[in-house]
């Protein structure tokens, strides 16, 4: 369960890191229509600075990730959700956090404190199912359901993302 955590938040990292890259170029273009939307705690969240990326697993070729980052325009919270399947290969369809490797990240810094959320191994009822619509060369589409992230220090502590959709940017 360690790996898969520590696997998440690497994932999590390195795509924050993109993203950061990736709003400082893009501040005069057009986002060509990018975005992530996501119901948090009720309340509908829409954030532009967000990519997607599809391919082989970089540890293990018999693998195929894709995963999802998004960050507020303030950079102090982002969001993700990545999926691993056995085999060369990723198809349009739906996908299970029963029955896949699907770990995923929310995260948010407040007077200098970040605190982490993940979709936890630990918490049975923690379920998403993530749905991919169109996979392109340059961009992809889904949607996402699901219920709720635990906090990474206090299992008590919960954020609701309970659906979601994106059209996103693909950078690999």
């Amino acid at each position: 369960m360690r790996k898969i955590a520590l696997f998440a938040l690497a994932t999590i990292i390195i795509l924050t890191f993109v993203l950061t890259g990736c709003k400082k170029e893009s501040d005069n273009t057009d986002n060509a229509g990018y975005y992530l939307k996501f119901k948090m705690n009720g309340s509908w969240v829409l954030w532009t600075n967000a990519v997607a990326e599809l391919g082989a697993d970089l540890d293990d070729a018999t693998k195929t990730n894709f995963a999802f980052q998004g960050a507020s325009d303030d950079m102090r919270e982002s969001f993700g959700i990545s999926l691993q399947v056995d085999g060369t290969s990723l198809t349009e369809g739906t996908y299970s956090s029963d029955n896949y490797f699907m770990p995923g990240g929310y995260s948010i810094t407040r007077n200098g404190s970040t605190s982490w959320y993940d979709l936890s191994d630990r918490e049975s009822d923690s379920k998403y199912y993530l749905t991919l619509t169109t996979i392109e060369p340059g961009a992809i589409k889904g949607s996402f359901t699901g219920n709720f992230f635990v906090n990474m220090d206090d299992e008590n502590d919960k954020v609701a993302i309970t659906e979601g959709e994106f059209y996103l940017k693909r950078i690999r």
